[in-house]
C-alpha cells in the first residue's frame, strides 16, 4: 500500500491551497489491488465526496471514477491512481 498525504503545507505530497484546506488535510491511500481510498484527518472543514451529484462529508471512502473530491472550500479535479504511486 502506498499512502500519500494532501493537504496546504509545502511537505504534503499533493498540494492543494486554499483557505480552509488544512496542512494535513487528508491521506490518499492506493492499495495494492489498485483501490484508491480517500481518508479525512481530522479536518476541521472536512473531506467532501461528490456522488451522484450530492456532496456528502466523509470520513474515509472508496473513490470511483467519476466522484468528486472537495478538500475544505477547494474542488478537486482529476484524482487519477498514478498521483498517489
Amino acid at each position: 500500500m502506498i499512502t500519500k498525504t494532501v493537504g496546504s503545507w509545502n511537505q504534503c505530497d499533493l498540494v492543494v491551497e486554499g483557505e480552509k484546506v488544512a496542512h494535513i488535510h487528508a491521506q490518499l491511500q492506493l492499495a495494492n489491488d489498485g483501490y484508491l481510498t480517500l481518508l479525512d484527518a481530522d479536518s476541521e472543514h472536512g473531506t467532501w465526496l461528490q456522488r451522484n451529484e450530492q456532496w456528502i462529508r466523509v470520513m474515509k471512502v472508496e473513490l470511483g471514477s467519476r466522484d468528486g473530491i472537495r478538500l475544505g472550500d477547494q474542488e478537486v479535479v482529476g484524482v487519477e491512481p498514478e498521483l498517489a504511486g
